[in-house]
């Protein structure tokens, strides 16, 4: 009898467990994945509970490389059937495979396993966010958010060296970007998840601290930059090494150190530009420049720092011509690090990192050292010459005032700045290194409706008899160049044209450098110009 109460209690104890074991399978067999806003995070995945969701670097696509014990601390998202898309989820990124226990369902999202954190009780806990620099919470792009994003230099086989994340896997460029801006969203940012931090990136290895950045993305999540080049994923690398995303649609490239994209057979061609005639570009129409000191050798002797702000053009295997382009006149030659930078005319071919759409040319006659280049092999050495844009006022030589370019950049003088004989035209920020990319170009006349003007937030005032020349400094110059502040200002006025030497006073506070000098008279870039006529009285 006692052995009967004690089977039957058995039972019905077996019978409640089976109960509670049905329940738990019928609220997992279909898991939810859904997009929840973290306060530090930002967008993130988690799960119908609201929990984070992670993703492990050590994984591979479509396969989970997390077994024993590390199960027990991730446990992997299950879904017996297909998984549910939640709000911000894209349906069909969403998927399963066979768990690394071999029988269970595990959710992947862009290809990447799904697990939550053992010690995370609560829906928004991140206390799995990099653990071990190698688990991250999840975008909605499937790319891992990450604290501080790590960008290093990776050996590839037949690539040379190249951008990775800190587990190795290949970092990508896209061409059709902008500098700081990205052209990659929706569908795009699936197939090239974009690299993800929320706070300042970390250069490791080869990788230059100084040419890291981050900027906001439409969505409001920050994507980190490599000399001004957005860096991305690709959903179809499997494992760190792959870089199957190379040269795909001929526009997205793996990036070397100096954040130039690595071309297996690099396209060069011609285009016509509206001040410059026939000029050598990339694939896309991205200016190419040559280099003075190079003195056409055939080898280029811009390194280090210099080829961060003007990333060699380089191809593994012989160029494609399309245009002019004069097959007699290419050669190659191969650099320190490994890569083959193309020349022409035995002029090493060069971007401009400060270049910012495809058609820009803001490194032409920088510094007097860097110029395009014709079919003909031979450097043009015109200047840029300025856009028309419209003023915000009038500025006589009376009445102050300030004129705005189309990109929201002004020149702004002070009461009495503006005499019959002064018009501003050029004035650079330098270092030792030579000049920054922040140039201003303008030309007024003392009643001023209108200028032609190319102007990066120069301000001009005169008290009394000095003018006073500002510019704005930030940390990026101070970066990009280092050394010695000067500011180098031309005069031009009636008695003669005459160089001033400036001592710059550089106002943290401001973010400016200015100088002041007595003359009055029209400022030029360094070098050949010809000056206008003198304005005359309105």
């Amino acid at each position: 009898m006692r052995i009967y109460r004690f089977v039957a209690l058995t039972l019905a104890i077996s019978g409640m467990i089976a109960a509670f074991a049905t329940v738990d399978t019928a609220s997992a067999a279909s898991a939810t994945v859904q997009v929840t806003k973290h306060p530090t995070l930002g967008e993130i995945l988690t799960d119908g509970d609201g929990k984070t969701l992670y993703l492990f670097f050590s994984d591979e696509l479509g396969k989970s490389n997390c077994t024993g014990g590390c199960l027990t601390n991730w446990p992997p998202l299950i879904s017996s059937d297909p998984p549910i898309a939640g709000a911000g989820v894209t349906a069909a990124r969403l998927t399963t495979i066979t768990g690394s226990d071999g029988t269970s369902k595990q959710v992947t999202y862009n290809g990447r396993p799904l697990y939550n954190r053992s010690t995370d009780t609560a829906p928004g806990d991140i206390k799995g966010q990099a653990a071990a620099g190698i688990w991250f919470a999840v975008s909605p792009f499937g790319s891992p958010v990450q604290s501080a994003a790590a960008v290093k230099s990776t050996a590839h086989p037949t690539l040379s060296t190249l951008l990775t994340d800190s587990s190795g896997r290949t970092l990508y460029i896209f061409k059709r970007d902008d500098r700081l801006k990205t052209n990659c969203s929706g569908n795009c940012a699936l197939t090239w998840p974009p690299v993800l931090t929320t706070s300042a990136p970390v250069g490791q290895e080869l990788v230059n601290q100084g040419a890291l950045a981050t900027f906001t993305r439409p969505d409001g999540s920050k994507q980190v930059a490599y000399n001004g080049r957005p860096l991305y994923y690709h959903d179809k690398d499997i494992k760190p090494g792959d870089a199957n995303g190379q040269e795909v649609g001929g526009i997205w490239f793996a990036s070397n150190v100096d954040g130039a994209p690595v071309h297996n057979a690099a396209l060069l061609k011609t285009v016509t530009h509206a001040n410059f005639g026939t000029i050598l570009v990339d694939s896309i129409g991205r200016s190419l420049y040559t280099f003075a000191a190079d003195q056409q050798t055939g080898r280029s002797t811009c390194t280090g720092g210099c080829a961060r702000t003007w990333p060699p053009f380089t191809s593994k295997d012989p160029v494609k011509l399309e245009g002019a382009v004069e097959t007699a006149r290419l050669g190659v030659f191969v650099r320190e690090d490994g890569s083959r930078q193309i020349t022409y005319n035995n002029w090493p071919l060069h971007y401009f990192a400060r270049d910012v759409t495809a058609s820009d040319l803001k490194g032409q006659n920088f510094a007097q050292n860097w110029y395009v280049l014709a079919p003909d092999g031979s450097q043009i050495k015109t200047l840029p010459n300025s856009g028309a844009f419209s003023a915000t006022g009038t500025v006589t030589s009376s009445a102050g005032g300030a004129v705005t370019t189309a990109d929201n950049a002004s020149v702004t003088f002070g009461s009495g700045a503006v005499s019959a004989d002064t018009q501003v035209r050029v004035t650079t920020l330098t270092t030792r290194q030579g000049p920054t990319s922040r140039r201003a170009t303008s030309s007024f006349a003392p009643a001023l409706s209108a200028a032609n003007i190319e102007v990066l937030g120069v301000t001009a005032e005169r008290t009394g008899l000095e003018t006073r020349v500002c510019l704005p400094f930030t940390s990026d110059d101070a970066n990009l160049y280092g050394g010695v502040l000067a500011l180098n200002v031309m005069v031009y006025s009636a008695s003669g044209d005459f160089w001033i030497g400036l001592t710059p006073q550089v106002d943290l506070l401001k973010s400016q450098v200015c100088a002041m000098t007595s003359r009055q008279g029209i400022f030029f870039l360094t070098g050949p110009v010809t000056p206008p006529a003198p304005a005359t009285g309105s």
